[in-house]
């Protein structure tokens, strides 16, 4: 029986990540509330635009770059700014460059490390994985400029050492492969974590690893495709079941 090998994903799966980005949204709201009174549209309108800016933007070209904002530090704030411009343009009120630049520091307050927290469960279980001498990984998708400050605000360290410590633009098979041909687990048996399928799970699975999805309900449930082997993924409410799982010897392979 080999060593289990744990491959975490960060937000939403460690951390809370959604309720970040709602503080700075309600905070816009709340701007544009004082700038116009009772002219602002409803706010469900204006976060159903706000959602459908910012996920088109994920794929667009940066022109200040030249590569695809996805999850870029500064796409956020420019979203919530594209979002101003969009309502003045509908005859809410009048763009005004001073009020786009108070719109883009809102938009930076998403990234204010005193609002990250970890999901509950995560330091027993992270302890109890350690305590069973499991190898701990964690592959997180964005800009290292957001998720360095995050892991050390949440003291992550304490669990996953600096080369274990993998920060990319996208997870795909090739990332997991690699991971697994890491000669300190050689042999060993390999699970991903997260609450995205098709970024956490899949990618890992088509790698050989198996996965444990935890789906998060601040993020849109993925359906597992019938296609997949269910004894390649276990499905769990929440992260603090990995450790019941564990006891159980789900994690035991057949």
């Amino acid at each position: 029986m080999g060593k289990k090998v744990f491959i975490f994903d960060l937000d939403d799966t460690l951390m809370w990540t959604e309720h970040a980005y709602s503080r700075a949204f309600i905070s816009f709201y709340n701007y544009l509330m004082n700038l116009w009174g009772n002219r602002i549209p409803y706010i469900g309108s204006v976060a159903s635009s706000a959602e459908e800016i910012t996920s088109k933007m994920v794929k667009e070209i940066n022109p200040s770059t030249g590569r695809p904002w996805g999850f870029n530090m500064e796409r956020f704030p420019t979203s919530l700014v594209r979002q101003y411009k969009d309502l003045c343009e509908r005859g809410f009120g009048e763009y005004n460059k001073s009020s786009a630049r108070d719109i883009y520091e809102i938009g930076l307050r998403a990234f204010r490390p005193n609002h990250y927290k970890l999901v509950p469960g995560v330091w027993r279980t992270l302890f109890y994985l350690y305590f069973k001498k499991c190898g701990l990984v964690l592959v997180t998708k964005g800009d290292k400029r957001v998720q360095k400050p995050k892991i050390k605000a949440l003291k992550l360290r304490a669990w996953f050492e600096y080369r274990n410590i993998i920060i990319v633009d996208s997870k795909t098979p090739e990332l997991f492969k690699d991971i697994m041909s890491k000669e300190e687990f050689t042999g060993s048996e390999f699970f991903s974590v997260g609450n995205s399928f098709y970024s956490d799970i899949e990618p890992a699975v088509q790698a050989g690893a198996r996965g444990v999805y935890i789906p998060c309900y601040t993020w849109k449930v993925e359906e597992v495709p019938d296609s997949y082997d269910k004894s390649d993924i276990i499905t769990l409410d929440k992260i603090a079941d990995i450790v019941l799982a564990y006891e159980k010897g789900l994690f035991e392979t057949a």
